[in-house]
């Protein structure tokens, strides 16, 4: 179940990322959403590497 909701979590934060990109109002200059996706692609492996 765990793994489940770190999967979950990990969408949420690609999910901000990419709201921010639309965002014509966004002052993150393209890192920002870079690092939004990269954290959100991280927490969704870990979630599938986890056993629980």
């Amino acid at each position: 179940m765990r793994g489940l909701k770190k999967i979950l979590f990990g969408i949420a934060i690609i999910l901000i990322g990419g709201f921010f990109m639309i965002d014509p109002n966004s002052s993150l200059g393209g890192w920002g959403e870079l690092v939004c996706f990269v954290v959100g692609i991280s927490f969704g492996v870990s979630g599938l590497k986890s056993d629980e």
